[in-house]
């Protein structure tokens, strides 16, 4: 159990230098030398999804980017359309 504080204590320092892949590391053999301990499954949950996070708030962009292009081209391909149809018929 002692050593499984050790690697734990290692995920935390991996942890707060940035290190997400190094953390997951020394998170997951402290799950593995005593698997009773919530500790490290908890940190290690937690570092999993700090370190996807920039991916899904890029995927995030990318759609609401997308929706938004395909609204504005939308509106930009129907606009001229009904201006004229508002002119001509004054």
């Amino acid at each position: 159990k002692l050593q499984s504080r050790v690697y734990y204590n290692l995920g935390n320092n991996s942890y707060r230098e940035n290190k997400y892949d190094q953390a997951l590391d020394y998170y997951k053999k402290a799950i593995q030398l005593n698997p009773d301990d919530e500790d490290p499954k908890y940190n290690y949950e937690y570092v999993k999804r700090i370190k996807f996070q920039p991916y899904k708030k890029a995927i995030q962009t990318l759609v609401a980017n997308r929706s938004a292009t395909k609204a504005e081209a939308g509106k930009s391909f129907a606009a001229p359309g009904r201006k004229a149809a508002a002119s001509g018929g004054r």
